[in-house]
């Protein structure tokens, strides 16, 4: 039962948390598509996939090692050691990969551009792709310290940086540069700067809530690596695939259309997923809570999921119908 009201009140926050997000979302594409010429608007969603690709390289899927991970440890003796030693390590690795990563983008941002139809604005999505790419080691941050709040149950503080302030800022900074009558470079400039604050921000609050209290004063254990490699590649791979067929089809419109199409397929991708709404929030919170039950528990995690699925599918189909 306590866990079933914690998956109740942790989805909630989540879920009303995207309905703000998404609300804020569509108010900033009028907002941006206000002062953005079409091809600009396309550009940058494109330049965004393009971003979300190269954190995708950086991560490799391993954000879900540590919402799963971390709860599977909570009940023996030596979790805080090995938790301490898959933060650090993962964050060090990817961190690490991520500034790779831009160091490629940032050198042949020429190459890259030729691969997609940005004839109409050559110059602007070179120069702001350069600029973006910055974002690649903090939102890698960003995901990763999303995923520890989440093997600590705790999808507040990641529904706050990421439905709340991140929303409100964008939709601030389009207000903002509307007025001053601002364009795409100088759109992608003011983003690049908020979400650097955010990652820095949400760093921050992980380390004050859940690591300061214990994380100088714990020496690491490495855990279990054959365990952790059975644990982790199934994750690896379906949050690998994830990311890939969520963004292919923006790279591809690029690629064989037209720039300004990718924006308004941008916008159809946002209206769709405000269905998978309520299921996101519930498996946000169900997965780090089933993987703390133990392998003796199957038949309590069977009859939680049965139980949580069932909310998410009713009311899912009921938001489509």
């Amino acid at each position: 039962m306590e866990q079933i009201k914690t998956i109740a009140k942790q989805a909630n926050i989540s879920y009303f948390s995207k309905i703000i997000s998404k609300g804020l979302g569509y108010f900033t594409m009028l907002l941006l598509t206000s002062f953005l010429t079409p091809d600009q608007f396309g550009a940058f969603q494109l330049m965004h996939t393009i971003l979300i690709v190269g954190v995708m390289l950086s991560v490799w899927g391993l954000k879900g090692v540590l919402s799963r991970y971390i709860p599977f440890l909570k009940n023996r003796s030596d979790s805080l050691e090995k938790s301490k030693f898959l933060i650090k390590k993962l964050f060090g690795l990817t961190v690490g990969l991520s500034f790779l990563i831009l160091g490629v983008f940032y050198l042949f941002p020429e190459q890259i551009s030729s691969l997609f139809k940005t004839e109409n604005i050559s110059s602007e999505f070179i120069s702001g792709l350069k600029i973006l790419m910055i974002l690649v080691p903090a939102y890698t941050l960003i995901r990763l310290t999303s995923s520890t709040f989440k093997g600590y149950k705790d999808l507040f503080y990641p529904s706050l940086i990421n439905n709340i302030f991140k929303p409100v800022g964008k939709t601030i900074l389009a207000g903002v540069l509307l007025i001053l009558g601002g364009g795409l470079i100088d759109w992608i400039f003011s983003y690049t700067v908020l979400i650097i604050f955010l990652s820095v921000l949400f760093v921050c609050l992980l380390y004050s809530n859940y690591l300061k209290h214990w994380w100088k004063k714990t020496k690491e254990k490495k855990p279990d690596m054959k365990e952790l490699f059975s644990f982790s590649w199934p994750l690896i791979i379906n949050n690998l695939f994830g990311v890939v067929s969520s963004n292919v089809s923006a790279l591809l419109i690029g690629y064989f259309i037209a720039t300004k199409e990718v924006g308004v397929h941008s916008i159809y991708v946002a209206t769709v997923s405000v269905i998978g709404f309520l299921i996101g929030a519930i498996s946000g919170i169900f997965k780090p809570i089933a993987s703390e039950n133990s392998f003796d528990e199957l038949d309590k995690t069977k009859k939680l999921y049965k139980r949580v699925s069932k909310w998410g599918y009713l009311f899912s189909g009921a938001f489509l119908i």
